[in-house]
């Protein structure tokens, strides 16, 4: 069935759009970067976007918005809704070959239905952690999988930074906004270390960059999923699919054009050591850890991680 439905959509994308954007639609819808231009797949690297070539817990956002959407308006039953809803994203992560950072999100959004349909409280950590349990039952080595880091320990940012950033910014802006700017910061925070040990860069700027054009990317792929689905109708898949390949062209020019920036790019190889120990002083910083002078303890440590990281890379 997987292999029947992905040669399907990649035939239909090879159809209607040229190869560039093709491939792109392809990376973006099933995580496979293997056809993916390499000069396509660098811009979104240097600007921090990579993660939406691979298929995360962004993805699972979209689908769960786009087929929410949908059915809320046909099943009025909760418990039959999150049923559905869940069954659907895990034909989705079969597809995509359930990778880490899927299963994470589909084993939240459960939990978080669930905890809404009783009336309880969600609890994101614990969600978080029984995710990993879960990650790890089914792959004890996925512990040093780099997509397995990033998402949890990114999540965990979010879920740790998040909140007490939104409340300063909520005296000064909107609350949308307010969360949206602190979301991608906690992001960003979150991948700092895990992409200095890994991938020896970070993007400054990808916070902002992230902030910018994920509320575009969104639309992007739930008009190429609708678009492809679409495609289905003989008569209308060539047409249809034209809509996301022009969106696609743009934000194809759009990333390169930001890639440019060159100065945003700051390169600084971890250790191990300073891995470790960067990583406790980001715990000890979230709201998770209630000891006094916590920023004070993280504020030691992140300096300590800068100053042997130069050590080590002289």
């Amino acid at each position: 069935i997987k292999y029947n439905v992905l040669k399907w959509s990649k035939k239909q994308l090879d159809g209607a759009m040229n190869q560039k954007e093709a491939s792109l639609a392809y990376s973006m819808l099933f995580g496979d970067k293997t056809l993916l231009d390499g000069k396509v797949k660098d811009n979104f690297s240097e600007t921090g976007l990579a993660h939406v070539l691979a298929v995360s817990g962004l993805h699972v956002g979209f689908i769960s918005l786009l087929v929410g959407f949908i059915l809320k308006r046909i099943i009025k039953n909760k418990w039959v809704y999150s049923s559905v809803l869940v069954t659907i994203l895990i034909g989705y992560a079969y597809l995509c070959g359930f990778s880490a950072s899927i299963v994470r999100a589909i084993i939240m959004s459960a939990m978080l239905m669930i905890a809404q349909n009783l009336g309880d409280q969600y609890d994101g950590l614990n969600a978080l952690g029984f995710a990993g349990l879960v990650n790890f039952i089914i792959n004890p080595l996925c512990v040093f999988n780099v997509g397995f880091l990033l998402s949890f320990i990114v999540v965990l940012s979010i879920l740790g930074f998040a909140p007490p950033i939104k409340y300063h910014l909520e005296k000064r802006m909107p609350a949308k906004t307010a969360s949206a700017i602190a979301v991608a910061i906690s992001a960003w925070l979150g991948g700092i270390l895990i992409s200095l040990f890994y991938f020896k860069k970070i993007t400054l700027l990808s916070s902002i960059f992230n902030l910018l054009l994920i509320p575009s990317i969104s639309i992007i792929f739930m008009i190429l999923m609708v678009a492809l689905l679409i495609s289905l109708i003989p008569i209308l898949g060539e047409v249809i699919l034209g809509v996301p390949e022009i969106l696609l062209k743009g934000l194809n020019k759009l990333v390169e054009l930001l890639a440019t920036l060159h100065e945003s790019t700051l390169r600084l190889p971890l250790i191990y050591f300073s891995l470790v120990v960067g990583m406790v002083g980001m715990i000890i910083a979230t709201d998770y850890v209630f000891i006094r002078k916590k920023w004070a303890y993280a504020g030691v440590l992140t300096i300590g991680v800068v100053l042997v990281s130069l050590v080590a890379n002289i």
